[in-house]
């Protein structure tokens, strides 16, 4: 039997539209980008600390299918450094923004069930590569070269194998078909950054204490996987959903934070909004060999948390 049976919440995915609260917080607003004056309640500010000036959102192209791959595909938030402005930073985040409407972004996705303490769970994994500051492979158009021959992205007649930097998430499924744990997944980082949710944390807090210098129970000792960190304890959406991740500035793009769409709004300005390409990996002719292998590079669960029974 293979747990985490999907309801149908494409529609709202692709909507980007802001949701009841998370279900162990009825105060907390949907994470939603700004829509116009008077169509929704303003969203309670994230710490000060927190705050994103001004990003684009990626969001998946429109599909009608509604399986787990469109269900739970991710909103991706790309920090930029300016809004429309007529400077040098707003100049930037408007070539940024031209580069993802006139070539969306490819987002590939594989589905597959995974065993963890005997019990098997689904698994959704997303990964892509940004397109970088110029004379970074992966991107130029396709057909062209860059500076130190940079190739195209992906999808190019001479070389979508040239992608080297990659990001994504990994959803494991709990036994209601709501996300448990979120693995920000990045070609910089060797161990992957997890995310648990509230209900999972709570479940290892009845078995176990955390262990000493860790912050959560589902934690495994330090000195048994000094690498893997916990990063945070996600609110329990109120329907079936993907995650906001947070994409840092170019050239750098390091995936910052993994939040619940409930989660209160981290960025003050929406500059744009652009599509993301979805596809499913394994029906894709060409899939960039680096992302092919962050779909490979998985470590079983029961060996970085401690899973509760």
């Amino acid at each position: 039997m293979i747990f985490g049976t999907v309801p149908t919440a494409f529609s709202i995915l692709i909507a980007g539209i802001a949701l009841t609260a998370c279900r162990d917080d009825s105060n907390s607003p949907a994470n939603s980008p700004p829509a116009a004056a008077g169509n929704r309640t303003e969203p309670e500010p994230a710490p000060k600390s927190d705050r994103i000036r001004y990003a684009i959102l990626l969001k998946p192209n429109e599909s009608e299918r509604n399986g787990p791959a469109e269900t739970f595909a991710p909103l991706i938030v790309q920090r930029t450094s300016g809004g429309h402005r007529p400077d040098k930073s707003g100049a930037r985040s408007d070539e940024l923004a031209r580069r993802f409407s006139e070539r969306p972004l490819p987002v590939y996705a594989r589905v597959q069930s995974v065993t963890i303490a005997a019990l098997e769970f689904q698994q959704v994994t997303y990964t892509w590569c940004h397109p970088g500051e110029t004379g970074v492979k992966g991107d130029v158009p396709s057909g062209e070269t860059g500076v130190n021959g940079a190739m195209p992205l992906s999808g190019g007649p001479s070389g979508s194998d040239e992608c080297n930097e990659v990001r994504g998430v990994r959803i494991t499924l709990g036994e209601d078909g709501f996300p448990i744990v979120w693995e920000a997944l990045s070609s910089q980082i060797g161990d992957p950054v997890l995310y648990v949710s509230r209900s999972l944390e709570e479940r290892a807090a009845r078995e176990q204490s955390p262990p000493p210098a860790r912050r959560f129970s589902i934690e495994r000792p330090l000195e048994e996987t000094p690498g893997v960190i916990v990063a945070d304890v996600l609110a329990d959406g109120p329907v079936p959903m993907g995650p906001y991740i947070y994409i840092g500035e170019p050239p750098s793009r390091e995936l910052e934070s993994v939040l619940c769409r409930c989660s209160p709004s981290q960025v003050d300005e929406f500059s744009g909004t652009h599509y993301y390409e979805l596809r499913m990996a394994d029906r894709s002719d060409i899939v960039p060999e680096a992302v092919r292998a962050m779909f490979d590079r998985r470590t079983p669960l029961a060996q970085l948390l401690r899973w509760p029974e």
